[in-house]
């Protein structure tokens, strides 16, 4: 292609789409969701999250179907509530309808944690303001090894969303501490303007 001569639209598809002799960075390693709350995800249909409950999911990162032990790094796992329907504005004049399409628009938990030796766990506590409408949930994990040259991804849907957990009445409220710059700042020291907040409770 001559600089300034070519008056097609080559030149801006590559502009568009970008070198095509470079291969896009995508994940080569998968991540397996193996259990929710201590039920196996294969094989079960049971698995269910109810809103005020407190999920704990493990899982590993996988290399031709094995554990991948030699992967350490970070996870960053998004869980997404059922899908619904989502109705757009009807703006096109030619038609009589408003265009329908399903997404899962919200996010329950998005929250990072560490992976060791291949494998990793988190733990989210479920919210009320789910759909409230029996389907499955979704979870995607995208996991970085430490010196960020390798790359993991994955998503189970195996498991449902619904319902409500019978909570007990709990009268204590949340821990919280507040501190200047650093937690061990201690009565008249001297200390940036940096407030630094922590709050912890039994029920996530």
């Amino acid at each position: 292609m001559s600089t300034g001569q070519d008056r097609t639209l080559n030149k801006l598809q590559y502009s568009l789409l970008g070198d095509p002799a470079l291969a896009l960075n995508l994940p080569t390693f998968d991540v397996v969701i193996d259990s929710i709350n201590g039920l196996p995800v294969e094989g079960n249909k049971d698995i269910v999250l109810k809103a005020g409950s407190v999920a704990h999911v493990k899982g590993r990162v996988t290399r031709q179907k094995e554990t991948f032990a030699g992967f350490n790094g970070q996870m960053t796992a998004t869980v997404r509530d059922t899908r619904e329907l989502v109705t757009c504005k009807k703006q096109d004049e030619t038609s009589n309808t408003a265009f329908q399409y399903y997404d899962r628009q919200k996010v329950l938990f998005n929250g990072s944690d560490s992976v060791r030796n291949g494998e990793f766990q988190f733990t989210f506590a479920v919210p009320y303001d789910i759909n409230y409408a029996s389907g499955n949930g979704l979870i995607n994990v995208y996991a970085v090894s430490d010196d960020h040259t390798q790359l993991a991804h994955g998503a189970e849907d195996r498991f449902f969303i619904y319902g409500s957990e019978t909570v007990r009445n709990d009268s204590i409220g949340p821990s919280i501490y507040c501190y200047l710059n650093t937690p061990s700042f201690v009565d008249g020291g001297m200390s940036t303007p940096r407030l630094i907040r922590s709050q912890r409770h039994g029920q996530g």
